[in-house]
């Protein structure tokens, strides 16, 4: 308004060059809304969310979320054949005196020679007996894990299913033999039960124990511990 009062005066002080100013005006005002036009970005459609600038060149690239982790439990379990599981069975006895005698409560596991999943599970748990809640929980859990096991009975018997599909290995912790005080365990036996057990020194102290490979039988098998605990 100011500027236009002035032009007034100006043209009333000036005459003829009012026309000139007024066109001059003008051009400033056009060339005002021109640039405030290029400066300012255009809003987002409605609906739309506006989208943030990127660098000349750039790719939009969408970050891809990592998958959720599955239940450890879980994926091992659908490893799991379709085939009807396989029996084993045979019995566990030990030496005493030059004489065969019922390991009875040895602890006689079928177990996956690969563990896929971080679960490792307290062997001390399955001294207290087949009946115990945390046995019961435990045996649980690795039947889930197709990995099974037992105590053998009174009469050194045990009896167990796993599926002939998968690579297994028997690991057998005697309860009336030890090895000797000088003798670790076994290697391969070490191997298998630090894949499954948080512990081999809560799952067998100094325990005998034997690893046997699994295969397809209808023969019973037989178990015998050389040294007995005195």
């Amino acid at each position: 308004m100011v500027l236009i009062d002035g032009l007034r005066n100006h043209r009333v002080g000036y005459g003829k060059h009012g026309p000139m100013l007024l066109a001059c005006l003008s051009l400033v005002v056009f060339i005002s809304g021109f640039l405030t036009g290029r400066l300012i970005p255009f809003s987002a459609a409605p609906g739309q969310q506006a989208q943030p600038a990127t660098a000349a060149g750039s790719q939009t690239v969408a970050a891809e979320l990592p998958k959720p982790l599955a239940d450890a439990a879980d994926e091992q379990a659908a490893r799991q054949p379709g085939d009807a599981p396989q029996v084993i069975s045979g019995q566990v006895r030990y030496l005493r005196a030059g004489q065969e005698q019922p390991d009875a409560g040895a602890l006689v596991f079928l177990l996956p020679l690969k563990n896929h999943t971080p679960l490792r599970f307290p062997g001390s748990a399955l001294h207290s007996g087949s009946t115990d809640p945390a046995w019961l929980a435990t045996a649980a859990a690795l039947h889930e894990l197709q990995a099974n096991l037992c105590m053998a009975d009174s009469q050194g018997d045990f009896q167990l299913t796993y599926h002939a599909e998968i690579d297994m290995a028997m690991l057998v912790v005697s309860r009336h033999c030890s090895r000797a005080a000088d003798i670790d365990m076994d290697q391969n036996c070490r191997n298998l039960a630090e894949q499954w057990f948080d512990s081999t020194t809560g799952l067998a102290g100094r325990l005998s124990v034997q690893m046997l490979r699994v295969s397809p039988t209808a023969e019973p098998l037989r178990i015998v511990f050389q040294q007995s605990v005195p």
